[in-house]
């Protein structure tokens, strides 16, 4: 990691973040700065795409299981909310909107990182809920506003960069203190997966996090 440039985004610009994990996220970032890697603190320069995203992703996704009668449906979701609203494989996207949006987005990315080849934010903003649930039933809001029926409210730091098909990491950064799991992402620009890889390797060989195991719950 000695000499190599790595861009750090807290929070998107627009997320905004529970305080443990904004701390284990600190604490992650500093790892890569003994490893010597150069810091800088940048936000992509993108705003939040999920409409955008909603559109493809759910679209996809009825389409892909269409042909699945209403006990089909009731295998695939056992009793967990439905991962495609209902009507969303009517419409498929025809118009270039969504991808004009992801298009934007990289090259946002692009613009504000320059060179860095790197991009470090939190996993996920809020700490783990219960299985079972689209949503948690209270708790921390990662952004305001946002619809709070989808999972996509509590993913703003993932599916950016599901539509703009860079490559990204996720490795165990720390604990809350009721035991639940901190994740890091490490983001690269499209085709560099070994990068992101050897980031990844490299930060766990210079922690134990991903050793660690939480007590088992009585």
């Amino acid at each position: 990691m000695a000499g190599l440039r790595i861009a750090v985004s807290p929070n998107l610009g627009y997320v905004s973040v529970h305080p443990e994990v904004a701390a284990a996220f600190s604490a992650a970032v500093e790892v890569f700065g003994q490893l010597g890697a150069g810091l800088e603190s940048v936000d992509p320069g993108f705003a939040d795409p999920v409409e955008a995203f909603h559109v493809l992703w759910f679209a996809g996704a009825a389409k892909s299981v269409a042909q699945l009668d209403e006990a089909g449906h009731a295998r695939l979701t056992r009793g967990s909310p439905s991962p495609w609203p209902p009507g969303a494989g009517s419409a498929p996207p025809t118009t270039s909107t969504p991808w004009a949006c992801a298009t934007s987005s990289a090259s946002g990315w692009a613009r504000s990182t320059g060179a860095t080849p790197l991009l470090l934010t939190p996993t996920l903003p809020i700490p783990a809920f219960p299985g079972g649930l689209e949503v948690p039933a209270t708790g921390w809001t990662p952004l305001p506003g946002a619809d709070g029926r989808r999972w996509t409210s509590w993913t703003p730091f993932t599916y950016p960069f599901n539509m703009t098909q860079q490559p990204a990491a996720s490795v165990p950064c720390g604990f809350t203190s009721d035991g639940l799991p901190i994740g890091l992402q490490i983001v690269g620009p499209r085709h560099a997966d070994a990068a992101v890889l050897a980031a990844a390797h490299a930060f766990q060989q210079a922690t134990d996090w991903h050793l660690r195991r939480p007590p088992l719950l009585g």
